[in-house]
């Protein structure tokens, strides 16, 4: 067999066996880590299965269209393909067995390649991309592993991760066999870990290649909005479908998070260290998009429980109630009852935050509006576009 035959061959069975049941559910299979030249044959070249890349195709489709409607994925797709293979790589360094006394040493050799690979993955620039990111990184951070004990009357079988044989449960009543089986979710598999392998770090430079994923499994304690949130909290459309998902999942923490993004915001100002226009920008038509749709369609407020719900609402108060926000969020072209339905609400709002935040906010909208005209469509290089490639 030739050595091109050989990579497909890997190739196939990576997409049969790992990234086809992620997408779907079912139970994933890694094997061997797979090095960072695998990358190009992946994204070379499909699986010689057509019915697996069919399938393949129909569940990344089905994921984008949870959050927006999407007429064309391009796929395969080198960053996404990149990020997959890490995340493959990362199941792998997971294994115990590892932990052999002969294998130890191939642990640091794997999480280089997980390094690599999510280090090859280029900044998100197309919605279509931001999809198929959040598509395979989601569904990893769902990923849990199944351990089984099995006791018989003269022996203790442990298998981590792997299915139990047949002849071990074989007959269970005059072997008196039992089962015992935990599942342990990836994170604290990667906790687990020797500290110099970083698993923990490893997971998080994943994720941070997937903006979409980052805002809804936004953290307030440290949800920021940067240059690759920002370029996908400015596509409308992607937004709209982002906050239907946070509010439908959890309003509150969406608003913290959202809200503390705008503290740090305003934070920077006020330290001399300034603040981009377009980051500025972004973080407040989300935190309108997210109380405006929750007050029109379910007609209630946001809890003022912490300083970043707090500085969410005074957020949504200044886009509503002052002109520079107004013109900023688009709420004057909004339907004349559905506008004053959200003005009764920004004067509400503005009157349980107080004053000191409303101000605060205000100045938040006024640096968004300064930097508008002159961020908007610059960047200093294409990784930090501050809006999306339309889809093609």
């Amino acid at each position: 067999m030739t050595e091109a035959r050989r990579t497909q061959a890997v190739v196939d069975e990576f997409l049969r066996g790992f990234l086809l049941p992620l997408l779907t559910g079912g139970t994933v299979r890694v094997g061997r880590a797979l090095a960072p030249g695998v990358l190009e044959a992946a994204a070379l070249s499909a699986s010689t299965d057509a019915d697996t890349d069919a399938a393949i195709l129909e569940a990344l489709y089905d994921a984008a269209a949870a959050l927006t409607p999407t007429r064309h994925l391009r796929w395969p797709d080198r960053d996404a393909l990149a990020l997959a293979l890490a995340c493959h790589d990362l199941a792998v360094l997971s294994d115990p067995l590892l932990d052999r006394a002969f294998a130890r040493g191939a642990r640091a050799t794997i999480a280089g390649f997980v390094r690599t690979l999510t280090q090859a993955a280029a900044p998100v620039r197309t919605r279509g991309g931001a999809l198929l990111r959040h598509a395979i990184v989601s569904r990893f951070l769902l990923l849990e592993r199944t351990d089984t004990v099995v006791r018989n009357w003269a022996y203790t079988y442990r298998y981590y991760g792997r299915a139990v044989p047949a002849r071990v449960t074989a007959w269970k009543t005059v072997r008196r066999v039992q089962t015992e089986s935990s599942q342990s979710p990836l994170e604290a598999l990667l906790a687990a870990l020797p500290a110099d392998l970083g698993g923990p770090a490893l997971l998080a430079d994943i994720l941070a290649q997937s903006p979409v994923t980052r805002i809804l499994e936004c953290d307030p304690h440290t949800f920021r909005v940067d240059w690759p949130v920002a370029s996908v909290l400015s596509e409308a459309g992607l937004r709209g479908g982002l906050v239907r998902s946070l509010l439908a999942a959890d309003a509150t923490r969406a608003s913290e998070a959202i809200g503390a993004a705008l503290l740090h915001q305003a934070g920077a100002l006020r330290s001399g260290s300034g603040s981009d226009g377009p980051l500025v920008r972004a973080a407040l038509l989300f935190a309108f998009e997210l109380q405006a749709t929750a007050l029109l369609g379910r007609g209630a407020a946001f809890a003022q429980t912490t300083p970043g719900a707090i500085a969410a609402v005074a957020a949504f108060a200044a886009l509503v109630g002052t002109a520079e926000g107004a013109a900023l969020s688009g709420a004057h072209l909004l339907d004349p009852d559905d506008l004053r339905v959200l003005r009764a609400a920004a004067v509400d709002a503005r009157r349980r935050v107080g004053e000191a935040s409303f101000q605060a906010a205000h100045t938040l909208v006024l640096a968004a509006s300064i930097g508008q005209a002159a961020s908007i469509g610059e960047a200093a290089s294409p990784a930090l576009s501050p809006a999306l490639e339309a889809a093609p």
